[in-house]
């Protein structure tokens, strides 16, 4: 059987890479489509908000897709993003990342197929681009339960507006 997943990204300003990562998931096989979809939550994005990228695709996404925006334009608000994303998400297992990491096919495929423990955040190896070096995890890269997620407190919102603070997951 394969497991459903929502994938959760917070979005702001960068419209080019909220479409790259449409359009990599649109080459999925058409097996892993079934039962995925992606939440983008976006920040409140002033000059270029991801409802825009969403129209100029001209297609039809090809897979559950759900777009949310914030009220206002609060800097580093991921963490709000990301916790907003996770409760609208409709199936039990999510995979957070940030917009400018890409997880790829195979990646989703495993995901949906291996065994998982529901009682464990699961991390990622991760290589940089272009030479595929490995490297250290991302700190705001996991997979997931739903109920996992909620029974750690999420991301704590308190740190909005301060760069880099993200890291105190479940600190809620």
């Amino acid at each position: 059987m394969i497991r459903s997943l929502s994938v959760c990204l917070a979005y702001y300003e960068n419209p080019s890479m909220l479409d790259f990562q449409i359009r990599a998931f649109c080459l999925m096989p058409r097996e892993l489509r079934k039962g995925f979809e992606l939440v983008v939550v976006d920040d409140g994005s002033p000059t270029r908000p991801a409802a825009d990228v969403i129209r100029a695709l001209g297609f039809k996404i090809p897979f559950g897709f759900q777009l949310y925006r914030m009220g206002v334009d609060i800097p580093w608000n991921q963490d709000a993003c990301r916790n907003l994303a996770v409760s609208k998400a409709t199936h039990e297992w999510v995979l957070l990342t940030d917009m400018d990491h890409i997880a790829p096919w195979m990646t989703i495929r495993a995901l949906r197929l291996k065994p998982l423990n529901h009682k464990d955040a699961h991390k990622f190896a991760r290589v940089n681009a272009p030479d595929f070096e490995p490297y250290k995890p991302h700190p705001n890269s996991w997979c997931m339960t739903r109920k996992l997620y909620d029974t750690v407190g999420g991301y704590d919102e308190r740190y909005a507006g301060i760069y880099g603070t993200d890291g105190p997951f479940g600190a809620g």
